[in-house]
């Protein structure tokens, strides 16, 4: 049981490492800009639960968040609305 204000600790270990590659399979990387061990990790963030649906998303939207990859201030980007609910520490995985 997760107590308020308590960090998920599946996040908190992405966070962190960028998750563990267990041969997961994912579509070709739309994003020249992305590398590939970026690409594999965005397929173990979308093995998340909050995070269900982030590679088909990421695939339609890729060049928004190329704007954030950009940015000097990724920090102050807008997530779209699917994904406005994250708290910090998923928007950090993102």
């Amino acid at each position: 049981m997760e107590m308020a204000g308590e960090l998920d600790q599946a996040e908190f270990k992405f966070f962190l490492t960028g998750g563990v590659s267990l041969g997961e399979s994912l579509p070709p990387n739309p994003a020249a800009w992305l590398s590939d061990k970026l690409w594999s990790e965005m397929g173990r963030l979308d093995a998340l639960p909050t995070f269900k649906g982030w590679v088909d998303h990421f695939i339609k939207e890729h060049e928004l968040y190329e704007a954030m990859y950009d940015s000097n201030a990724p920090q102050e980007f807008e997530l779209p609305e699917k994904w406005a609910h994250l708290d910090r520490l998923q928007f950090m995985c993102i």
